[in-house]
């Protein structure tokens, strides 16, 4: 029985030494192992240094002047002065000549006889002629359109009359009066031989073929003297509404 002792007691202790051998070796290798971790770890790479911040200037009131200066609340802060824009001066426009008469018949282009103001002196104009500053656009029965400073005026010839001084009878009108004929065509009356005894014959030539009467002219309408043939025709601007010219005979 006490050898059996002795020899259980011989067991354990074995065991124990091999336990703590075995416990000794676990844990030299356990450093062992974190010797080769601690020996295999990357270095730390030191971090970038930073740039410094860019300094930041002081604040200067004259910064925010156009602030200041442009607030739509009060703009009286604004020293700059706006001027009004300069007004523009228009060109005067000059006064239209005065209409005497207007030719329309046949072929011949409308003609229109004209004179300046304040100037007796007058004369036969048609499409593209100029008279002043005025140039002539266009003509028919009852208007003269001109142009003026890149400006066109459609006018009446019942505008253009000079109402200032009395209108003449046809028959007893000077040898610068015109006459008007509207959408006439050339009359075809029987052709009569003159004497001088009761016709003075063609005035002052107008124009385009075309002559006015003299005073005192009494000879009939178809009237041929000197190659040319007495007319007569509606005229608004002569007492009567009648006057009268001479052409030149086909």
């Amino acid at each position: 029985m006490k050898r059996k002792l002795l020899l259980f007691n011989a067991a354990l202790a074995a065991a124990a030494v091999l336990l703590g051998v075995r416990v000794h070796q676990e844990i030299a290798d356990g450093r062992q192992r974190e010797r080769m971790l601690d020996a295999s770890r990357p270095k730390p790479v030191p971090a970038p240094k930073l740039a410094p911040l860019p300094q930041v200037a002081p604040v200067s009131p004259a910064q925010y002047s156009d602030v200041a200066q442009k607030m739509l609340f009060s703009p009286d802060r604004n020293p700059t002065v706006i001027l009004p824009p300069p007004k523009i001066v228009e060109k005067p426009l000059p006064p239209f000549p005065v209409a005497h008469g207007v030719m329309i018949f046949g072929s011949v282009p409308p003609t229109v006889i004209l004179s300046l103001p304040n100037n007796k002196e007058q004369g036969s104009y048609q499409a593209g002629d100029s008279i002043g500053e005025f140039k002539i656009v266009s003509i028919n029965n009852t208007d003269v359109v001109f142009e003026w400073d890149g400006k066109q005026f459609d006018k009446t010839l019942a505008e253009l009359v000079d109402t200032s001084a009395p209108v003449q009878d046809a028959r007893s009108a000077p040898a610068s009066s015109a006459p008007v004929v509207t959408n006439a065509a050339p009359a075809q009356p029987e052709v009569k031989n003159a004497s001088p005894a009761d016709a003075n014959g063609p005035g002052r030539d107008l124009g385009a073929g075309f002559y006015a009467c003299q005073e005192g002219d009494s000879s009939p309408e178809g009237t041929v003297q000197d190659g040319k043939r007495k007319v007569t025709s509606s005229n608004p601007f002569a007492p009567g509404g009648k006057s009268c010219y001479w052409e030149v005979a086909k």
